[in-house]
């Protein structure tokens, strides 16, 4: 009987050895001998591969801090991920995207893993911990996506059947009241009717044939193009002429310099005996015509459409009104 007992014990103690061997492997076949340096990839080196001492990691999650939006995890045609894979082993390619971010990681025969930045629009580094490795062991890879170019403008394409012109708008631009009840001879007053004059642009979104306007999608517009301009058009007899006047693409309620002369002086009569308010007004053009710009990716290939709608006012002629209040309380 204790012959049988010490038997029991000893296949026991040997079935605990073999067993503790089989988990050991795990340990024994490292996929990484030391945690990889921490990449950095930008535009001009864009690409980056981690070498493995042996096959048995995936892509066990990826981390990311500092900013509100999470790219999207998915397969070259889009459809989402859930990491890790369980492919049995065998080849990928994990795609990182967002609106501003084309990430991809490739792993290759078990061995290597390929970085590749595509895009970063944002203006500041986007900070990846990448964790490789299996249920036993996650390693951490520190990966930094620092910003690449952004969109460039292709052509911006006005609908000029949706033209719309009209010049019945006045835009003040000063006013006072001469004093001359108690004169005895004609006053005089020099105005500048051009020296305030601007002509005001606005981009707007799309209104769907509403009254009601928008701003374009300003993050959009930062992030793809940043500061771009592009030509808007000047009228002549209530038509569109293109000719050289640019404008900040996206910017909302934006002024743009005319060529009206500044320094030109307007006198004012006021009669004897007279308080005389008088107000100084631009007879102002103004047009509303639909748009859609086009611009591309020169790296990527990547295309976008932003449409919208351009309004603009701009004064071309000036207006002098004078009003008796000789007889208004002061």
């Amino acid at each position: 009987m204790r012959t049988s007992n010490l038997l029991k014990c000893l296949l026991t103690a040997l079935t605990l050895t073999v067993n503790m061997s089989c988990n050991s492997d795990v340990f024994i076949d490292e996929f990484l001998t030391e945690t990889p340096a921490p990449i950095s990839l930008t535009e001009e080196a864009s690409e980056a591969t981690i070498s493995f001492e042996a096959d048995n990691w995936d892509v066990w999650s990826i981390g990311s801090i500092g900013f509100e939006t999470y790219p999207f995890i998915c397969d070259e045609e889009g459809n989402g991920l859930t990491l890790p894979l369980e492919n049995g082993g065998k080849d990928y390619q994990i795609f990182c995207r967002s609106d501003y971010i084309d990430f991809r990681m490739e792993k290759c025969d078990g061995r290597s893993l390929k970085l590749h930045l595509y895009e970063n629009l944002y203006d500041s580094p986007w900070e990846w911990t990448i964790y490789v490795g299996n249920e036993y062991e996650q390693v951490p890879i520190s990966v930094t996506l620092n910003p690449t170019g952004k969109y460039q403008i292709d052509s911006i394409v006005y609908d000029w059947s949706k033209f719309d012109f009209y010049d019945y708008m006045l835009e003040e631009v000063e006013s006072l009241t001469v004093l001359n009840k108690e004169g005895t001879s004609p006053a005089r007053w020099t105005c500048y009717p051009y020296k305030f004059s601007k002509r005001k642009v606005n981009f707007y979104a799309p209104n769907n044939g509403s009254n009601i306007y928008s701003e374009l999608d300003q993050e959009q517009i930062a992030r793809c193009l940043g500061d771009c301009s592009v030509t808007i058009p000047d009228t002549k007899d209530g038509k569109p002429v293109m000719g050289h006047t640019e404008a900040v693409f996206g910017s909302f309620e934006q002024e743009v310099d005319v060529t009206l002369d500044k320094n030109l002086e307007v006198e004012v009569s006021i009669d004897a005996g007279k308080n005389i308010h008088i107000t100084v007004f631009n007879n102002m053009d103004c047009y509303h015509v639909p748009f859609t710009l086009y611009a591309s990716h020169p790296r990527t290939g990547k295309r976008l459409e932003i449409p919208g709608v351009l309004y603009s006012q701009c004064p071309v002629n000036y207006l002098i009104l004078k009003k008796d209040v000789t007889d208004e309380q002061p």
